[in-house]
């Protein structure tokens, strides 16, 4: 197992989000470009989406009513269905 050094820079922004251009991808200046792009583009679908917003409410209520971890799996599962419902409503 790899042990973390906490002095070591991270490489995502405060969103939690990894940082695109800290990962710096190898391969010719286009494709560096393209990558970059397409996780730019994956980023924004990831924010606007909801997604990343689902899943900190779901961690906080595995936490909060803890939830086996043997669970965790089939819980999270289980809230994101509901949660597109719910979201399918609001629309």
């Amino acid at each position: 197992m790899d042990e973390i050094n906490e002095n070591q820079p991270s490489h995502q922004n405060e969103g939690g989000h990894q940082d695109p251009e800290s990962a710096m991808p190898e391969g010719n200046p286009d494709q560096i470009r393209k990558r970059q792009e397409q996780a730019l583009m994956f980023e924004k679908y990831i924010d606007e989406s909801g997604l990343s917003l689902s899943f900190q409410i779901i961690f906080t209520e595995i936490i909060q009513k803890q939830i086996p971890e043997d669970q965790v799996f089939a819980y999270t599962a289980m809230r994101i269905r509901q949660i597109g419902k719910e979201l399918e409503k609001i629309d």
